[in-house]
């Protein structure tokens, strides 16, 4: 049965990008309940989250960055992971390096029939795409 941490007491931050002290809420701390050292959350954790929670300009850059990446990796793995999971775990690696702008774009054709491609508007949206070729031929 798995054990719930209890955090007691207001746990707060600091944001990594304007230096402001930050609350951060009961249910986002009791997710990362996992990531605990000694029944504490690391400090970096911590601070992470405050700069997610943070109102400043340069967080809600990040916090949309985060967002961006969150949305294309859950994109990835509903249309790659289950048919094939060694190109989900290459394209999820290549999300963040697009988030991050190191790349544009990337075209991987995995086996014969099926593309992937993954593109970043000019918005900083990321589209994920698969193409499936099928072609059936009969001859007489």
């Amino acid at each position: 049965m798995a054990r719930k941490l209890k955090f007691e007491g207001n746990v707060s931050g600091v944001c990594r990008l304007c230096g402001q002290m930050r609350m951060i809420p009961d249910e986002e701390l009791e997710s990362y309940a996992g990531q605990t050292v000694a029944g504490e959350l690391p400090p970096d954790l911590i601070d992470w989250l405050a700069m997610m929670n943070c109102s400043c300009d340069d967080a809600r850059i990040e916090q949309h960055k985060q967002h961006t990446r969150d949305k294309a990796k859950e994109n990835v793995r509903k249309l790659f992971e289950h048919e094939h999971p060694s190109a989900s775990d290459f394209m999820l690696k290549a999300i963040d390096l697009m988030v991050d702008q190191k790349i544009g774009n990337i075209s991987i054709q995995i086996g014969k029939h099926t593309k992937a491609n993954i593109t970043k508007n000019a918005k900083g949206e990321i589209k994920v795409k698969r193409t499936v070729t099928k072609c059936d031929e009969l001859e007489a």
